[in-house]
Parts: structure tokens; C-alpha cells; sequence
């Protein structure tokens, strides 16, 4: 890890999706690079975490994952971490956390809405079939253009050239403010 940090951490951002095996470690070495703004730490919504939140890594920008609800955001706005917004996984278009106005609500509390376009697991569908697969099997404006057209601030994929070239293309690419 600190020969990734070394070579890239200047250059981008990195999402410690794994930061809770261990902890101590990754907490240790993203300070010895003094790279706090340039990671961020993926959570599951539950008590531990936050607290472990809250000891080792207050001052290391972080988020959850949530499926379909947000029973979390004003909870973790009252904890002493760098909260910076919510990984939002969802599985039809009507769940809350999909919704134009929940994305509105997070960014009036200054905070980012994550959602992403990978499929994990094919028995599993996220984020209602908005995907990668469905993007660049023709279909791109019901995968990356639907969660663009929500307003989500970043899009995880594995397809980042195709994705930022239509997002370009159909003027999705930035958020309007």
C-alpha cells in the first residue's frame, strides 16, 4: 500500500473500499503519506464501524453503503467523523435513495450521493439494472445516462473511457449546480 500512495496518491483519488481489514494499518499509512484528502473510506451502516470510525480514522473522509433507504445520514452528522456522503445501491427505481430529490436533500447537507454501475453478482441486481452491462451493450442512456440523469455526483465503473465519452457526448458529464 505505500508504494500505491507513493505513486498515485497526488495524482488521484482512492476509494479504500477494504479499509476495515484492517484498519490500523491503512489508518497508519495514509497518515505517513499525509494523503487524508485523497482516500476515501466505504462503510457498512453499522455500530462498529462507526465507533472504529470515530477512533482510529475522524479526520479521513468516509461514506456508506446503503440499499434502497437512508436511516443513517443525520446519525453519522452528529459522530465525530468526516462524513462526505453516501455509496448508494438500490434495487428498483422508486427506492428513496434513487430519487432526484433524496440527491437534492444530500446536497443541501453538503454532501455527495455515490452510485455504482458495476455488477458485483448477476443473482443480485443493483441499482434497478442501471449498469455497466447495460451501457455498453447498447443501451447507455438507461444505465449511465439514468444515473447521470439523477443527479448522482460520481458513478463507479469499470468502463470509464466509454462512460466519460457519452456523458460528454449527451452534456451529463458535470453536475450543474
Amino acid at each position: 500500500m505505500d508504494e500505491v500512495l507513493e505513486t498515485f496518491g497526488r495524482r488521484v483519488f482512492i476509494n479504500l473500499d477494504k479499509f476495515f481489514d484492517n484498519p490500523k494499518e491503512i489508518t497508519d499509512c495514509v497518515r505517513r503519506h499525509n494523503l487524508q484528502d485523497r482516500v476515501v473510506v466505504k462503510f457498512y451502516p453499522v455500530e462498529e464501524c462507526f465507533d472504529l470510525l470515530e477512533q482510529m480514522a475522524p479526520d479521513i473522509p468516509c461514506m456508506p453503503f446503503l440499499w434502497n433507504e437512508d436511516d443513517y445520514t443525520d446519525k453519522l452528522l452528529e459522530r465525530d467523523i468526516r462524513l462526505i456522503g453516501s455509496e448508494v445501491h438500490f434495487s428498483d427505481d422508486d427506492s428513496e435513495i434513487a430519487s432526484r430529490e433524496y440527491v437534492k436533500k444530500m446536497h443541501g447537507k453538503d454532501l455527495i450521493v455515490w452510485a455504482n454501475a458495476i455488477v458485483f453478482n448477476y443473482k443480485t441486481v443493483e441499482n434497478a439494472g442501471h449498469s455497466d452491462d447495460i451501457s455498453v451493450t447498447g443501451n447507455p442512456d438507461n444505465g449511465w445516462g439514468w444515473l447521470a440523469g439523477r443527479g448522482f455526483d460520481i458513478i463507479q465503473t469499470d468502463w470509464v473511457l466509454p462512460m466519460r465519452t457519452y456523458l460528454n457526448e449527451k452534456g451529463l458529464l458535470y453536475r450543474k449546480k
